[in-house]
């Protein structure tokens, strides 16, 4: 009786530190970032990886998706007993407001009113095709992609008014009257057409390699209407172009420890890209 009560006690003290372990683990967690602006200036990927793969930390590296795989992890193509299409087609909303406090005559914070609201929807696709060339206990297997990696678009307008909710001076504009309106529109993909081939090892083991030609062209205009004529006209538009392009490279290992346990390895070399670019001022 005596063993078993230690016995007991031991299980209850693993139990007791693993839940310890897993609350920790969800109370260091750190929240999800939205950038949208941010990514506009060096491209996104929030549409080109899917929901499972960014579940698994935005890798994907232990998933195999076809030919999409020469990206994510070139040696997940071993999966591929035959001959595999795929066409995808992703649709991205992005919802953005801003605020500003409203106080009244008493300067006392009243509420948050809405200065700007923007809806704007993106479309993006994505081709991949796999092949087993040679069969056997080392199979080969190439495969062909290109797809929508870094995504530019980005749109935001916004209206400024004058907020005074006194009666206005001769020659001053009158409340709620439009002073500025501005905008931002980012438009451009940055696709990658990649190429690469994995071999089987040993039924568990998989070594590939891959490599991604990326090419696109970054569009940006900035405007700015002032109706404030006094004491300049700010008003103006910038107009950008960005053609991009570069090689960067992927290697990658697939492990599988038992039928329900895979493990998944990969480097993505980093992406340089060099082009011309172009600005006008008007």
């Amino acid at each position: 009786m005596k063993k078993r009560s230690n016995c007991t006690t031991t299980r209850a003290r693993h139990l007791a530190g693993l839940l310890l372990a897993g609350v920790l683990l969800v109370c260091l967690a750190s929240p999800a970032g939205g950038v949208p602006a941010l990514c506009s200036q060096y491209g996104d990927q929030a549409a080109f990886l899917l929901p499972e793969i960014n579940a698994m930390g935005g890798t994907g590296v232990a998933l195999y998706r076809g030919g999409v795989s020469c990206i994510l992890n070139p040696a997940f193509l071993t999966g591929e007993e035959g001959t595999r299409l795929d066409v995808g087609l992703s649709f991205e909303q992005e919802h953005e407001d801003r605020f500003t406090p409203l106080f009244d005559s008493f300067d006392s914070y009243v509420v948050d009113t809405a200065i700007a609201t923007n809806r704007h929807h993106y479309l993006d696709t994505s081709f991949g095709f796999a092949h087993r060339l040679v069969n056997g206990s080392q199979p080969l297997v190439v495969g062909v992609a290109l797809t929508d990696r870094l995504s530019f678009k980005y749109d935001f307008e916004e209206e400024i008014r004058n907020p005074s909710p006194y009666p206005p001076n001769p020659g001053e504009p009158a409340r709620d009257v439009i002073l500025q309106q501005r905008s931002l529109a980012v438009d451009g993909v940055l696709r990658a057409l990649s190429g690469g081939a994995a071999m089987a090892l040993h039924p568990q083991v998989s070594l590939g390699a891959a490599v991604n030609y990326s090419f696109g062209t970054r569009r940006q205009a900035r405007t700015l209407r002032d109706f404030e004529q006094d004491p300049a006209d700010l008003s103006f538009r910038e107009l950008s172009e960005f053609k991009l392009g570069g090689f960067n490279f992927v290697g990658g290992a697939r492990i599988e420890l038992s039928r329900r346990f895979e493990v998944g390895i990969a480097y993505e070399t980093p992406l340089e890209v060099s082009g011309d670019f172009g600005i006008d001022y008007y």
